[in-house]
């Protein structure tokens, strides 16, 4: 099944068939891979990002963090997360030759 695109102003919009069943206004995470891009659905709430960053924040004022310290160890956590979660994406999606050193 193909899907084509049309531009609607300034905005480029895709159109699903019906029997798909995605509705009106469902929100999709375009993740970029080396086959082209994927649309993975997003839930709406978004409740398991925001439990991750609170009990991370919580863990390192358990482990001594404050001020600029708990505030710059935080973001470097925090992007360290996001990098790990873009590559494991990635390698779900195009396997071929998924890497090993995602972590080091």
């Amino acid at each position: 099944m193909n899907v084509k695109t049309r531009k609607q102003g300034n905005s480029i919009t895709a159109t699903f068939p019906k029997y798909l069943g995605i509705k009106a206004g469902r929100i999709f995470e375009p993740v970029l891979t080396n086959e082209g891009v994927l649309f993975k659905f997003v839930d709406d709430d978004n409740a398991y990002d925001v439990d991750i960053y609170n009990d991370l924040h919580k863990y390192l004022i358990n482990k001594g963090y404050s001020g600029d310290n708990l505030y710059n160890k935080f973001i470097d956590i925090q992007n360290n997360i996001t990098k790990v979660v873009e590559v494991l994406e990635n390698d779900l999606y195009v396997s071929d030759n998924p890497r090993k050193d995602i972590f080091g």
